[in-house]
């Protein structure tokens, strides 16, 4: 299958020239990871990630996109969807821009990771693969009384995009950078106040998504990829005697497919 096949072919995107408060409100309204971003001849000049808006505080809106925007691998229409699966998984990016062709820059359209996914899981997997195979051990993890300004540096001096949310060791939530920007939190939370504290005091069960839907070690990566499709998510906490002992990822359960 080419890229053509499955790509978006009128992806939203941004230029080098827009402030980053427009960029915000794109990913915001739209629930995007990332954006493309072409520069002022029209050609891809590579792509704006949730991060990049992370890092922006309430006293720097006023800042281009172009600062923020980062190098990433292009593929073309003709490139098989297993190339951009290899693009995405090296760049840990979401989305990857499609050129028009080697030589020409000019935007075509885009393919995200969920597309990739949802084409290439199609294909048979071997069933002896589990989530143990492929989870990653350590994970961090935030208590449920922490607030959402502590929550969101930790997702960026991580880079992060979720923690599972705990309470007495138990797992009762997740916690995304979705779920910071979409509630409108994400520029204030390195606001200070007058006494050096910030002034966002909302706590992260405010935000976080309930119930969690979770993998044990032993379940095979193709239902650990029909969970996420299915609840349209992106990570599942992997569960033990009721303990966390491991997280997967969109990007983890794509490299079995790609070999």
């Amino acid at each position: 299958m080419n890229v053509s096949e499955v790509m978006d072919k009128s992806p939203l995107y941004v230029r080098e020239s827009d402030f980053i408060t427009k960029a915000r409100q794109v990913l915001r309204d739209n629930r995007l990871r990332a954006l493309p971003v072409i520069d002022d001849t029209d050609k891809i000049s590579g792509v704006l990630t949730r991060d990049g808006v992370l890092r922006v505080t309430s006293n720097k809106s006023n800042v281009t996109v172009k600062g923020f925007t980062e190098n990433i691998r292009l593929v073309n229409p003709e490139d098989k969807i297993e190339e951009a699966g290899e693009v995405l998984t090296e760049s840990g990016v979401d989305l990857v821009p499609v050129a028009k062709s080697k030589s020409n820059r000019t935007l075509e359209g885009a393919v995200s990771i969920q597309r990739v996914l949802d084409s290439i899981s199609e294909n048979p997997l071997n069933p002896d693969i589990k989530v143990r195979d492929i989870m990653s051990e350590k994970v961090e993890t935030v208590p449920h009384n922490e607030k959402v300004s502590k929550c969101w540096l930790k997702m960026l001096d991580t880079g992060l995009s979720g923690f599972p949310v705990t309470k007495n060791g138990r797992l009762i939530g997740i916690i995304t950078k979705g779920d910071v920007i979409q509630a409108g939190h994400a520029r204030f939370s390195q606001g200070k106040n007058n006494s050096g504290g910030s002034r966002d005091k909302t706590k992260i069960t405010r935000l976080m998504s309930t119930p969690v839907t979770k993998a044990t070690p032993e379940t095979p990566v193709a239902e650990a990829v029909s969970l996420m499709k299915k609840n349209k998510i992106g990570r599942l906490p992997v569960i033990e005697d009721e303990e966390i002992i491991g997280i997967v990822d969109r990007f983890d359960v794509l490299k079995p497919y790609l070999g």
